[in-house]
């Protein structure tokens, strides 16, 4: 069930990449994208976060704002980040940039919480870089690379960097409050950014957005990218820690390269395929390896 709830949240994220790039090409801006995106979730998590407080352990959490702010920053900044990116680069390279969140994480992971990992496990993780890093080669992934695109590049992996860093010191947070509700105080808080980007273009961010297709697909990526897959990566991280949920996040690229495929038009090619391989390997074996590890 763990690793169910952990593949439906790397579902959910990996469409976010389609949600946003058909916004974009609606007509939308990337504020107008982050406002809605965040402006639709946030009933949902104000609701969690209210069904799930405790008024009597309230005073012993309140010591714990910075760690919860901290992390709500690092999301919105990533998340932005991503939707900027976007503009300039195509969902299956975008999904490239994000292969590099596992290595982030076990960087963080070393040197915040000084955890050690055995050869077996760097070696899967290191090689699951190259599987993504395959699956995306060919002679017309390289064309037309211009400033924009490597703009959109470094836009992305300073996302990456990001996310990498929330996963690793969310572990904390859910220590203290469970996974729903700290997800629910890290999304409800990371709205506040969102908001005032709103407050200061409001005649730009509604009225002159939408259709009911571009509602449609905001909504969407509210509910079925946002909203449902934070939990269901907060559980994960829980159960199995933020290294594995990373690296289940590299079966993500090709979900959305299927998707990409299926929605925008855009290839598939035989070294997709390879990568795949090469990724589902090393997420089989990183799991075997950390499980042998608690059976010890």
């Amino acid at each position: 069930m763990d690793t169910v709830s952990i593949f439906l949240g790397v579902m959910g994220f990996s469409l976010k990449s389609i949600f946003i790039k058909l916004s974009l090409i609606e007509g939308m801006s990337v504020s107008q994208v982050m406002v809605m995106r965040m402006l639709i979730s946030l009933p949902f998590f104000i609701s969690v976060f209210f069904m799930k407080k405790n008024s009597n352990d309230a005073e012993s959490k309140r010591g714990y704002f910075s760690l919860v702010f901290t992390c709500s920053m690092l999301y919105f900044l990533s998340s932005i980040l991503d939707i900027a990116g976007l503009k300039f680069v195509t969902v299956s390279l975008e999904r490239t940039f994000l292969f590099t969140i596992p290595v982030f994480t076990l960087l963080f992971s070393y040197f915040i919480f000084k955890k050690k990992y055995s050869k077996n496990v760097i070696f899967y993780c290191i090689f699951s870089w190259f599987g993504v890093f395959v699956s995306f080669i060919s002679d017309n992934g390289f064309q037309n690379v211009n400033i924009n695109f490597f703009f959109g590049a470094l836009l992305i992996l300073i996302s990456a960097l990001m996310y990498s860093l929330y996963m690793v010191l969310s572990v904390k947070g859910i220590e203290i409050y469970g996974s729903i509700g700290f997800n629910s105080r890290v999304m409800s808080i990371a709205t506040i950014p969102a908001l005032l980007i709103a407050s200061g273009q409001y005649s730009t961010i509604i009225t002159d957005t939408f259709s009911i297709h571009t509602l449609a697909i905001s909504i969407s990526l509210a509910v079925f990218s946002t909203v449902l897959p934070s939990f269901l990566m907060s559980y994960g991280i829980k159960k199995c820690g933020p290294t594995v949920v990373s690296l289940f996040n590299n079966i993500g690229p090709f979900i959305t390269i299927l998707s990409g495929y299926l929605f925008l038009g855009e290839t598939i090619t035989v070294n997709n395929f390879l990568g795949l391989g090469i990724v589902i390997i090393c997420v089989l074996g990183i799991n075997r390896e950390m499980n042998r590890g608690k059976t010890k």
